[in-house]
């Protein structure tokens, strides 16, 4: 019955093994199911037809359930990507998924399958920010190591700085530093103050260009229980030089103090030590000093507590 149109009221029903065959547009105004269950329409299906409204070969408006495996080549996902449930896997074990992503927050572990597995790599490497880092292999890095700014750091050059950010030797602390071991040095040993049991032991050096006394050293007498002292004295200017020792005993309120062993190639001047306020103090006088005839004095004090 060829180029005839025909309408049903009710309902068609078509028995046979043939086919039926539509080569026009046909509306069904209710559902359209396909042997009970393998197709059933409730809404907007449109499957290859981008005239109609789909943009795809597959355009669906409502959600898709899918009771079994969903198999793709290439996906792309416009909105959010959901789980139904929390937990639930995306790829496993045996298959998993190839992820280029611009942000991921992670709710529980991230765990590599197995031990020593890379995270990133020499040319693509990670700005991390943690709380706990625990390592049990090596640290390697192509700059410097800083924990909490100035409490730690290693340079790329190998210099190490504790307390302090800034590196002026290999190894650079700013604070006490206790060692429970030996020190061992094969080069110079420099200290402002050298500490050994109960006594302490320290340089200073100052420049006279007076022939007035002038206090070369001076510290708080409290806690002291004796000084001495090295003394040496040379004019810059006639290379004189002027060698003594001298020792102070402290006893209640009153120094006690002596000079001893002195050496010299020229008298170039006198040293008095003495308690003055709450201080020990160390002065020279030298007669001949001047602004255009200086002295350089260098003391070394050991005191003992």
């Amino acid at each position: 019955m060829a180029n005839t149109r025909f309408k049903t009221e009710n309902s068609l029903l078509v028995t046979g093994e043939s086919d039926s065959q539509f080569d026009t547009p046909t509306l069904f105004n209710s559902n359209v199911s396909v042997n009970s269950a393998v197709l059933i329409v409730n809404g907007a299906l449109i499957v290859g037809n981008a005239a109609g409204g789909g943009v795809s070969d597959l355009s669906v408006s409502g959600d898709l359930l899918v009771s079994g495996n969903l198999v793709y080549t290439n996906t792309s996902v416009e909105g959010g990507l959901t789980p139904a449930v929390d937990g639930d896997d995306l790829g496993n074990p045996s298959f998993r998924f190839d992820g280029f992503f611009a942000n991921v927050n992670v709710y529980g572990y991230l765990n590599p399958s197995s031990n020593t597995i890379p995270l990133g790599n020499s040319s693509s490497r990670w700005a991390v920010s943690a709380n706990t880092l625990n390592l049990t292999g090596d640290i390697t890095s192509t700059a410097n190591i800083t924990v909490n700014t100035t409490a730690f750091k290693v340079g790329s050059s190998g210099q190490v700085a504790i307390n302090t950010a800034t590196f002026a030797d290999a190894l650079n602390v700013n604070g006490s530093t206790n060692v429970n071991g030996d020190i061992t040095a094969t080069g110079n040993v420099s200290a402002a103050m050298v500490k050994s049991g109960a006594a302490y032991t320290i340089t200073n050096t100052a420049t006279i260009n007076s022939s007035a006394a002038t206090v070369v050293d001076e510290f708080a007498n409290n806690g002291t229980k004796a000084v001495k002292y090295l003394a040496y004295a040379e004019n810059n200017t006639t290379s004189n030089r002027y060698l003594v020792e001298i020792v102070g005993l402290n006893v209640n309120t009153t120094l006690l103090v002596s000079q001893y062993g002195e050496v010299n190639n020229a008298v170039l001047g006198t040293f008095n030590m003495a308690k003055v306020g709450a201080n020990i103090q160390l002065s020279y006088t030298d007669a001949a000093a001047a602004v255009g005839n200086t002295s350089t004095v260098t003391v070394v004090r050991t005191i003992l507590t």
